[in-house]
């Protein structure tokens, strides 16, 4: 079966080929443990490690190296984020004398 592997902001999604707009599957960024690849396959591994590793496998494996650097990337701009938002959060906190959640 072949499937459409997606990379954003938020996460890796899954699509059919036919239907992008729908994805069938996603892995946000905090619920990925590690990405990997060997030879043509590209390995997801959940945060949970009770649950199977997904297994990818491209039609050619120089691909894998530039998709996962693109990963990186991204999850390296979600992490930034999250970081510089936090401390949005920390210095109204401050300022009102109130906890946000």
């Amino acid at each position: 079966m072949a499937l459409v592997l997606g990379v954003d902001a938020l996460g890796l999604i899954i699509h059919e080929p036919d239907n992008l707009l729908d994805r069938k599957i996603g892995f946000p960024w905090p619920e990925i443990r590690n990405l990997s690849f060997y030879h043509d396959k590209f390995i997801i591994q959940p945060a949970d490690k009770t649950a199977k590793e997904f297994d990818f496998f491209m039609e050619k494996s120089k691909i894998n190296r530039p998709i996962l650097a693109l990963c990186i990337g991204n999850h390296e701009l979600y992490m930034r984020r999250r970081k510089s938002h936090s401390i949005y959060r920390s210095a109204v906190d401050e300022d009102t004398g109130e906890k946000t959640t």
